[in-house]
This record gives structure tokens, sequence and C-alpha cells, in this order.
């Protein structure tokens, strides 16, 4: 019979019995995550001459062979330091053997302009045909572009 009374005792009255109500739970509220913006190229604005912020200064809409230089700039946005831009070139389908570049960003950009050049070296001129360039980021990014090389101008 002692066991029964301390157990009993241990126990407690009736009314200990009932289940004690758990405190609800505090929401703790989810930290608002920063946004951050992505990086973008723009599409590809073809010239034969660029400003000091490598923005295009004439953009073409063809290209005449009789020119010496054709650049292809990209508005780029949201890159960082340490990614790199790089060009492919071809004519008509055919890539141009050691035309291709690569530029590394050196700091944080939130906007700026990538530019590229070719620049024809041979007796002839340009051949006729389409012009094309890829320009391709660490990140994966791509943009291309094509434009109509033409006689005269």
């Amino acid at each position: 019979m002692c066991l029964a009374s301390v157990v009993l005792a241990g126990c407690g009255s009736t009314n200990d019995l009932e289940p004690t109500p758990t405190p609800e739970p505090t929401s703790i509220p989810e930290p608002t995550a920063t946004a951050v913006p992505e990086a973008a190229l723009g599409d590809v604005a073809w010239s034969t001459a660029i400003t000091s912020s490598g923005a295009p200064d004439d953009e073409l809409d063809t290209f005449f062979r009789e020119e010496d230089v054709i650049y292809a700039s990209v508005e780029a946005t949201n890159l960082k330091a340490g990614d790199s831009l790089a060009a492919t070139w071809s004519i008509n389908g055919m890539p141009i053997d050691g035309a291709s570049s690569t530029v590394t960003i050196e700091s944080d950009t939130p906007s700026g302009w990538a530019s590229f050049s070719l620049t024809w070296n041979g007796a002839a001129l340009w051949p006729t045909g389409t012009l094309e360039v890829m320009i391709a980021s660490s990140t994966g990014l791509t943009a291309t572009g094509s434009i109509p090389i033409v006689s005269g101008q």
C-alpha cells in the first residue's frame, strides 16, 4: 500500500491529470531576401566607331565592304568582377580563325558597353555576305547578331 500512496502522491489530484495547454509557437518572420539583379546582355549593335564608353557611335543596318573595321557592341548589366565576355566571329557561317577575343570584367558593373572589333587586313575588300558574332559571358549569357556586308558606299 505504501507504494501506491507514493505513486498517487506523485500524480497529484485528478485536476493535474488534464494536459497542460502547449503555448502557441511564436512565428519568427523569415528574413527578407534582397533581390540581386540578374546579369543581362542586350542586343548586338553594329558600328564603324565607338564612343569612349564603348557604345556604338553610328549604328548600322548594313556594312560596306570598303570599310576597314567594324564593331559589335552589347550593353551589359549587372556583371560581376571576374566575369568575362568572349566574341567569336564568322562570315557566311564560316568561323574566322584567330578573330576571337575575350575581356574580363575588372569590377562590378551595374551597366556598361562591351565592344569587340574586327579589322580586315587583306589586300582585297571584305567578302560580301553576312558577318556574324556571338558574344558569350562566363555566366552562360549570350548575344548574337549578324549584319550584311554589301558593296558600295
